[in-house]
């Protein structure tokens, strides 16, 4: 009588091998009829497994920083960059008002670091409202001096009739 196995019923497997981060383990399965080891297969590598980091130098307004990661697996290191924090500006303030012919300036200053930058505020237009002339403007304060007399004349003539 002949004694084959066709070894087509496997167990779930021992890891014979384990993984690491960067190397791939190995996983043994073996025949559950002759109980001889006949499949291997790869178990993938794990990766590392980054912390958040510890900042290493802190980042300013315009240069990076740096923070130095471990891997809680194989305590490998990396260094990472903190990005820069930009500045932070202040709400201005008008150094020079600007006229109908020269533009003025705001000055902003930057709360983390001090560094400071000049906006140009335009000149203002002037609006023109017509005719400047003072024979004009004598006449249209003339008619609403009379415009108030009248009002005060009514109104008087009305609580004298009662």
């Amino acid at each position: 009588e002949l004694d084959v196995c066709y070894c087509d019923l496997y167990d779930e497997g021992t890891v014979t091998k384990e993984p690491t981060c960067t190397e791939p383990g190995e996983k043994t399965y073996k025949c559950t009829r002759c109980g001889e080891t006949t499949k291997t297969e790869e178990v993938p590598a794990l990766g590392h497994d980054w912390d958040e980091g510890t900042v290493t130098k802190e980042p300013t307004c315009t240069e990076a920083g740096e923070k130095l990661c471990k891997c809680s697996r194989c305590d490998e290191t990396k260094t990472e960059e903190v990005p820069a924090l930009g500045h932070a500006w202040d709400d201005g303030q008008i150094t020079k008002f600007p006229t109908t012919t020269e533009p003025g300036e705001k000055l902003y200053t930057c709360t983390r670091c001090g560094e400071t930058k000049t906006e140009v505020l335009p000149a203002t237009v002037q609006v023109k409202t017509g005719d400047s002339s003072p024979a004009i403007w004598a006449v249209l304060l003339g008619l609403s001096a009379i415009g108030v007399a009248a009002i005060v004349f009514v109104s008087a003539r009305k609580k004298a009739r009662g």
